[in-house]
């Protein structure tokens, strides 16, 4: 696993009033806090080396939505009642966030564990290419063979 990106006191500071928390024991929220972490690696995994050594508010806000999303549902939500459609919302938007960081359309502020430049696996831009087919070099000069 990589970084948690998330505390369960993240939640009722970025995701949900701590009264809706009440019931529900620590182990579970950890535990929708490390699924949410993982669920954010999946995305970041692409654009950078992992485990992150620092991250900003951003990331942390946008992964206590998915926690809150996966700790609300196993209690039981209604998505289309009340303040809970804000929950799926909210999750919806943090999805689409970390899609927009592994797409390069989104930049947060982050700290990758290995310095990019010179990794190969992550440093950009990379071109693959087949074997030449049909293709060499001409002894008398530039011009190609076939």
């Amino acid at each position: 696993m990589g970084s948690q990106y998330c505390q369960p006191s993240d939640l009722s500071t970025y995701a949900i009033n701590a009264n809706a928390l009440v019931n529900i024991t620590t182990p579970e929220l950890v535990a929708a806090c490390v699924a949410a972490s993982e669920k954010a690696d999946s995305y970041m995994r692409g654009r950078y080396a992992l485990p992150l050594v620092s991250w900003g508010t951003d990331v942390t806000m946008h992964t206590a939505w998915m926690a809150t999303f996966f700790v609300m549902s196993a209690r039981g939500i209604n998505p289309s009642a009340g303040a809970d459609v804000w929950i799926k919302d909210r999750y919806d938007e943090a999805v689409a966030w970390f899609e927009g960081i592994e797409r390069q359309r989104v930049h947060p502020d982050v700290t990758p564990q290995v310095a990019q430049p010179g990794d190969p696996i992550h440093d950009l831009p990379q071109v693959f290419t087949d074997p030449q087919r049909g293709w060499g070099s001409s002894p008398n000069g530039g011009t190609p063979r076939v």
